[in-house]
């Protein structure tokens, strides 16, 4: 079952109260499956599972996504693709139906999705696998922060936060590190880079930046002025 609601006023009629518009249709549990605008196109389409999570999304001309969900509902795979035989299912009217039975990509596209996700026992993202499986990790502290990103080929990169967590330190993938120091605000007050130089920052007691220093010594004020 469907249900129409949702004219905008483009091309409103107001003697018929049913002019020309965008039209929107939903299914019984209220989730909007099709857009259709004011020429008759299909605009998108979108199907759901019986929890009513997002499954699928197609546009106007067959481009098309579908998802696949954990138990716990988070996202699991996600492949892109076209919907076959678009066009003849535009004509014999079909379009308007919830997707959720019917696989919008077609068969030698389902085994190749563009990415895949894991998660830790909290919910947390800590794994992203692309089309070509190629694989970046997260791991993470107590507190759910990311502590490293780890590559495939083998790269790996670094954080480190101060107890109220801000980063102070991150560490790149040729284990080049730079500092970070916070005044009482948390404010970063100085910068010290992978080869040692400063950068330092001064602020008013609103918290404004009045004056920045550069690696050279250079000093430059709030108002532009530089020294």
């Amino acid at each position: 079952m469907t249900l129409e609601e949702q004219v905008s006023p483009y091309g409103y009629e107001a003697d018929t109260d049913r002019g020309k518009g965008t039209v929107y249709q939903y299914d019984s549990r209220g989730n909007r499956i099709r857009e259709t605008n004011a020429l008759g196109e299909v605009v998108e389409e979108r199907g759901y599972n019986i929890r009513n999570e997002p499954i699928q999304w197609t546009d106007g001309v067959g481009n098309c996504q579908e998802m696949e969900y954990t138990l716990d509902g988070q996202v699991w795979e996600v492949r892109r693709g076209r919907r076959p035989g678009r066009q003849e299912n535009i004509d014999q009217g079909r379009i308007g139906q919830n997707l959720a039975d019917q696989s919008c990509i077609g068969q030698s596209q389902q085994h190749n999705p563009i990415q895949q996700y894991e998660y830790n026992a909290r919910g947390q993202i800590v794994g992203i696998v692309d089309e070509v499986g190629e694989k970046i990790g997260y791991d993470m502290d107590s507190w759910g922060r990311i502590t490293s990103v780890n590559f495939s080929d083998g790269v790996k990169e670094g954080y480190e936060y101060t107890p109220s967590g801000q980063v102070k330190k991150t560490v790149d993938g040729n284990g080049n590190a730079v500092q970070y120091l916070y005044n009482s605000f948390g404010k970063v007050r100085e910068r010290i880079d992978q080869a040692g130089e400063k950068e330092t920052f001064q602020y008013d007691e609103e918290g404004n930046m009045q004056l920045y220093t550069d690696r050279n010594g250079n000093q430059i004020y709030h108002n532009g002025i530089r020294t």
